[in-house]
Order: C-alpha cells, then structure tokens, then sequence
C-alpha cells in the first residue's frame, strides 16, 4: 500500500546532530523535513506553521528541555505525534509519561529509526483506515438535500414518504417524520432503486413491505413493531404484486 511521507520538524540545540538525523530521514524516503531548529521556542513555532505528522525532539537542552516543550505541544492541542531523542535512555520514562509516542537512542541506528518510521506509519494507516470505513458508512446513508438541510439517513431506516403540498413527510422506522421543503417527485430522484412509488403521493420503501391487500390495494409497511397501511394506485398496486410473485 503507498503511503505518503511523513512530514517532520527536527528540534535540538546541536546543529550537527540535526543535520545526521535528517540526513537519516531523507535517506529512509519516508519522509519530508519541512523545518530545522536549535532553539526550541522557535521551534515550537515552526511546529505550530507546519503543524507536521511528527517531531524529533532533542530532551536535554540548555534553552528549553524537551520534555518541558513536549507538555507545551500537548497544550496546544495540536495533532502531532512526538518522538524523544536522546544519548541517554534514563529520559524514557520521563517521555513516556509526557505523551512521547516513541523514544530514539544517539547515536542513533538507522534501524531504530526505520522501526520508529513503520510504528508512525502504520498509526497513520489506522487513522485513515478509521476514515475511510467512516466515508463507506456515509456513503451507505441517503443523502437528501432540500437547499435548507441535508439529511443522512440509513436506507433500511426509512418506512415511506408521503407528499405535503410542496413539501414531503418522511416517516423512519420508529414513527418519527422528517418534513423536507423538497416536493416528492424531486426527492423521488435522491433515492436509491428500492424505493417504490406507489401512488402520485406516496413512495414506500420495498424492504419494509411486508404484505400487499388486493380487495384494498394496500401495502403494509412494518417496521418490525407496527403496521401502517398505504394505499396504492391500481397500477403501482399490480406492479408490486408482479415484483414479489
């Protein structure tokens, strides 16, 4: 699966040490530098300008130490992940604590970095998997706009719809009626192949027919705990007949 490169800001007082570190970086092809700093308040600007997936921060600092400006990233509520880096790894509990996501040694091995890197990615990857069942499940949902509203509403949550003058009831499955400003036959066109008109003021959902009334022409819409009859038009009312024989 492609993913895109991670966009990071390194921070430490040491400008050699940055310039290994990114060199590291570039050379894994996962990710993009966007910004360099020794000062660590400066630094915190250039986080809060790019505001990157992820950040190399230095702990031991004279200016600022990192874990102190790691608690004021966190107060910025900003949705960037922090990794600690230091030559000393009896800072790892310190920045566990304060939210570091992750903790890499100096010198540093460039296979540490790529296990950090896929750690990263693969957070990322959860994220957009969570996104994307997300716009799946909103893509299942019928999406009807009236200029004033739009609704999302689940196909199998909607019983029928009848028309009110210019305007359309939806009744769901529960009783509750949704009035769109929207007349039936436009809406009629917002909705997916199951749903049926069965008269020039009513449009039935197929899924909750659960039986048809020939002497009357009714349609029996139920959804699971009440009934509710709807008159059909003598056509509509065969044609439905010939669906479900």
């Amino acid at each position: 699966m492609y993913s895109a490169k991670l966009k990071a800001v390194l921070i430490d007082d040491e400008s050699n040490a940055l310039k290994v570190l990114s060199h590291l970086l570039i050379a894994t092809c996962k990710v993009e530098v966007v910004a360099m700093e020794t000062n660590p308040n400066i630094g915190l600007r250039q986080i809060v300008v790019h505001t990157p997936d992820v950040v190399f921060l230095d702990v031991d600092m004279p200016q600022k130490d990192g874990i102190t400006l790691l608690k004021e990233i966190h107060e910025l509520d900003l949705p960037v992940k922090v990794v600690m880096v230091s030559a000393y790894d009896n800072f790892i509990f310190d920045a566990f604590k304060s939210s570091a996501v992750d903790f890499l040694l100096k010198p540093i091995v460039m296979e540490d970095l790529c296990a950090i890197l896929q750690r990263l990615q693969s957070a990322e990857n959860n994220k957009d998997l969570k996104q994307t069942i997300t716009q799946i499940e909103e893509a299942e949902k019928i999406k009807i706009s009236d200029g004033g509203k739009t609704l999302l509403l689940e196909p199998e949550q909607i019983l029928f719809i009848t028309a009110d003058g210019n305007y359309s009831n939806i009744t769901l499955k529960g009783g509750k009626v949704h009035l769109i400003t929207l007349g039936i036959g436009k809406l009629e066109k917002q909705l997916p192949q199951n749903f049926f008109r069965v008269s020039r003021s009513v449009i039935i959902n197929t899924q909750r027919l659960t039986g048809l009334i020939r002497r009357k022409r009714t349609c029996i819409i139920s959804d699971g705990e009440k009934e509710y009859p709807v008159k059909a038009s003598g056509t509509a009312f065969y044609e439905l007949e010939g669906m479900i024989s």
